[in-house]
């Protein structure tokens, strides 16, 4: 019975969901539609395989994502008050480095380097923050945000190691001067791995 009981729940959730994926469906062609018959100069062709299907953006006000958003902006405020000669970021957004590298010069380094060309104040490395290749003691100003809690996953083809938190950290802790600034964010809350 209480089997029979779950199934039924599942299927239940499966078809609302489908419901709610059909009526975003039927709201996406009315809009085509709708389109399509203002449309009187036909400037653009329209192509299905252009299609760009957003369903959950015709909202009251813009989405915006604290806890990926604020740090960025507490960071960039911190540099703009420390005035370093130069940066170094260890993994964390790009979004942020090519913001800053406008104001700052940036050594951005990533364990799969982002492919960022063209954009002066910014320099692309690979790194690993478990093993850094910075001398001890050397870096005068660092960030490195939203980053650790990801080491020793594999899911950017880093190794699986279960201290590689301990490890980042560590190794950021190394090569920070005496007085220097490190830029750090973690998420906070209950410990727990979300695998990957």
């Amino acid at each position: 019975m209480h089997i029979k009981f779950i199934q039924k729940l599942i299927n239940r959730i499966r078809e609302e969901k489908k419901f709610k994926a059909n009526q975003k469906e039927v709201w996406f062609h009315q809009c085509l539609e709708n389109y399509k018959h203002l449309d009187k100069t036909h400037r653009f062709s329209l192509n299905e395989e252009d299609f760009w299907k957003c369903f959950d953006d015709n909202t009251n006000n813009t989405g915006f994502d604290t806890h990926y958003e604020y740090h960025q902006a507490w960071a960039a405020r911190c540099l703009k008050q420390i005035k370093p000669k130069k940066h170094i970021d260890i993994s964390s957004r790009i979004t942020f480095n090519v913001v800053t590298s406008a104001f700052i010069p940036v050594d951005f380094y990533d364990f799969r380097p982002a492919k960022i060309y063209n954009l002066s104040g910014i320099e692309r490395k690979k790194a690993d923050v478990t093993q850094l290749q910075f001398d001890d003691n050397s870096i005068e100003s660092i960030s490195c945000m939203h980053t650790v809690e990801h080491i020793g996953l594999g899911r950017y083809g880093d190794e699986i190691d279960p201290e590689g938190d301990l490890k980042a950290i560590n190794e950021l802790k190394r090569v920070i001067k005496p007085n220097g600034n490190l830029l750090f964010v973690v998420p906070v809350g209950k410990p727990r791995i979300q695998f990957n």
